[in-house]
C-alpha cells in the first residue's frame, strides 16, 4: 500500500518516465491496464489514450 505521505511527490511520474524512455529506446511498444478510472488524466499525460474497457469476470474490476 502507498504511503498517502509520499503521493503527489513525482515518483510515480518519475518511474513511468524511466520506463518509457527505456521502451522508447529499444523501439519497444507500451501499453497499461488501469481499474481505476481516477488515474486517467494521469496515464493520459504521459500520452496514453482509453482504447476500450473490458469487464473481468466474477465481479472483478473494468479495466
Amino acid at each position: 500500500m502507498l504511503d498517502p505521505a509520499a503521493r503527489g511527490q513525482g515518483h510515480g511520474a518519475a518511474l513511468l518516465r524511466s520506463g518509457l524512455a527505456k521502451a522508447d529506446a529499444a523501439g519497444l511498444p507500451v501499453y497499461l491496464e488501469s481499474s481505476k478510472p481516477d488515474n486517467l488524466p494521469f496515464y493520459e499525460h504521459f500520452g496514453f489514450t482509453v482504447l476500450g474497457e473490458a469487464a473481468l469476470p466474477r465481479g472483478g474490476p473494468a479495466l
